[in-house]
């Protein structure tokens, strides 16, 4: 791809050297110079990477729509604090990365360093060698954040959001997540959310996607989870040219637990493709993941999920699900679980299914006067409710239900 429009728009980035971090970016970039871009094989092996390498970008301007409490604003990638509101947040600190820098050298520098040496997408690795004023929040132990905090990404040119996020001891949190892509021309960012919760702190994502026919969007979500800490994520989406998220879970400490759930809503040619690495490397651990599909039309999805148990990590419970609902002739669905299991006490499933609507069920609801269309409306209803339930905010379930 040497002399793509996607390749020379990466070498004018890679030259303008955003300023901070210069040890982790610098690692980070040496990392993705030796890994390379991904080729169509592995875990991209379903994403369209020949129209990503081959699309020519321009730079938009992302506008501002004002926002409620308890948000903070990024503006093609860099964080706001002067659109932001904050006041109900007085308890947390919440800075640019680069400020936060000074203050919190010894935190970020060591959880910086641990994603530039151990990352292995390397899209994400883009993110942390070119991100440029991401946000870092911090959440004291036993912090109970009443109301759900917010981070909305304004997106119109290449960009790369981050937020570092780091939640004490016993702290519990609900953070949506939304990026709002709607520039009409061709766009790529890459946003890394990356969370480290202490003993005993729960943390609930909401991730929230309004995008543009024409955008790719790379979402990485990384998490380190120490003893009884708890994460729960909740993806509910219509995709775009191609949406790849990509979470990596680490259970570290005895009896963490995390829950993935998703839902992508597909027609036209858009595009949703899912990679998981749920590893647990600590004893009495659980985790859950189920993503669901709707395709339509000339749609396309994939799914590809591995649980990695470590040796130490006796008695784990990890199960694993993927359902695709095929309702375009022509729409595509892939599907890849996978276990791969190191120790010898561990409950552990995984399954997928693809499959259309079943002719006994709509026939059972037209012979009750319920017309085709409405019957088929109904049974796609209730097969994505089972994720858009997993919402916590009645606000955002009712855009999906």
């Amino acid at each position: 791809m040497t002399g793509s429009p996607f390749n020379q728009d990466l070498l004018e980035r890679f030259a303008q050297s955003p300023a901070g971090f210069i040890e982790e970016r610098a690692l980070s970039r040496d990392r993705f110079l030796r890994m390379g871009l991904p080729e169509k094989r592995g875990p991209f092996q379903y994403f369209p990477l020949s129209q990503l390498y081959g699309a020519s970008f321009r730079n938009g301007s992302a506008v501002f729509r004002g926002c409620e409490e308890n948000t903070l604003i990024f503006l093609d990638g860099e964080f706001k604090p002067e659109l932001s509101r904050l006041s109900n947040l007085k308890d947390l600190v919440i800075l640019p990365l680069e400020e936060a820098q000074r203050s919190y050298h010894s935190i970020l520098s060591r959880r910086l360093s641990q994603s530039a040496s151990e990352e292995k997408d390397p899209f994400a690795l883009l993110n942390l060698s070119l991100h440029n004023r991401g946000a870092f929040v911090f959440i004291p132990p036993n912090a109970l954040i009443k109301n759900p905090i917010r981070a909305v990404h304004y997106i119109s040119r290449p960009c790369f959001p981050r937020v570092q996020l780091f939640v004490g001891a016993r702290a519990r949190v609900e953070w949506i997540s939304t990026v709002i892509q709607d520039a009409p021309q061709p766009l790529w960012s890459s946003l890394v959310f990356d969370a480290a919760l202490d003993e005993g702190a729960e943390v609930h994502l909401t991730q929230n996607y309004t995008l543009s026919p024409e955008s790719f969007l790379f979402d990485a979500t990384r998490v380190a989870l120490k003893k009884q800490a708890r994460f729960t994520a909740v993806a509910v989406h219509k995709g775009s040219r191609a949406l790849r998220q990509d979470y990596h879970l680490h259970l570290a400490g005895e009896e963490a637990a995390a829950e993935l759930f998703g839902l992508s809503l597909l027609e036209d040619n858009r595009q949703a493709h899912v990679h998981v690495r749920m590893e647990h490397e600590a004893p009495h651990c659980r985790s859950r993941q189920h993503f669901k599909g709707v395709l339509r039309d000339h749609s396309q999805s994939s799914f590809e999920g591995k649980i990695y148990v470590h040796p130490e990590a006796q008695k784990t419970e990890a199960y694993q699900l993927n359902n695709h609902l095929i309702l375009g002739e022509r729409a595509i669905a892939n599907s890849k679980p996978n276990l791969e299991i190191f120790a010898d006490d561990v409950k552990a499933s995984h399954g997928a299914t693809v499959s259309q609507l079943r002719a006994d069920e709509l026939f059972y609801l037209q012979a009750r006067g319920i017309s085709q269309e409405t019957a088929k409306q109904l049974l796609t209803r209730a097969f994505c409710r089972e994720i858009i339930e997993k919402i916590p905010h009645a606000e955002l379930r009712s855009l999906w239900l």
